[in-house]
């Protein structure tokens, strides 16, 4: 096994990991219409309630002004998608279930993708913490170009696929990639 490298905080992190708090995946299942992911909470005490994860789209970044917003949504055809989506997480001491339905993640446009970045969030009044879902605690830096996830692809709109895969700093994300009618 890696060696873990001790914080000053005393939180253990293996070479190449995350800085600080993150959430660890251990499990993720692509089948049946979701993506099921499974994993720990690490140096970060977790609370059981007030969680959520967040799919976070890198293309569709949010205009700020009221122009850029509504250029967006026309040129989304009316289809108000949120840059963020919220999905339903369960946690239990220290350890996370979450279920992500692909059909929420589907391009608006043929030929079209989309990447989602997945982040582990707890709202408790003012307060907001979020933590990068990944997997860095493992001997296996550089699951890019090791690991493949399959595919799966929606009843709607033909011709689209959902897949999960590990960036190259080993976080956790998704393609939503829609093909053109060409």
């Amino acid at each position: 096994m890696a060696a873990e490298t001790p914080r000053a905080d005393g939180v253990a992190r293996a070479p190449g990991g995350p800085a600080g708090p993150h959430a660890e995946a251990t499990e993720v299942w692509p089948r049946d219409g979701v993506i099921r992911i499974v994993g720990g909470v690490h140096g970060f005490g977790a609370p059981a309630d007030g969680w959520t994860l967040e799919s976070r789209a890198r293309e569709r970044q949010r205009d700020p002004s009221l122009g850029g917003r509504v250029r967006s949504r026309l040129q989304n055809r009316l289809r108000a998608v949120p840059r963020v989506l919220a999905h339903p997480v369960d946690v239990v001491d220290g350890r996370f279930e979450a279920v992500i339905d692909i059909r929420r993640l589907t391009p608006p446009h043929r030929g079209m993708t989309e990447h989602w970045d997945l982040f582990l969030v707890r709202r408790a009044g003012a307060e907001r913490r979020t933590l990068r879902v990944g997997r860095w605690l493992d001997e296996m830096p550089g699951k890019k170009s090791i690991v493949t996830f399959p595919a799966q692809s929606p009843d709607r709109p033909p011709g689209t696929s959902v897949r999960p895969y590990f960036t190259s700093a080993d976080a956790l994300a998704i393609r939503a990639r829609r093909k053109s009618d060409k």
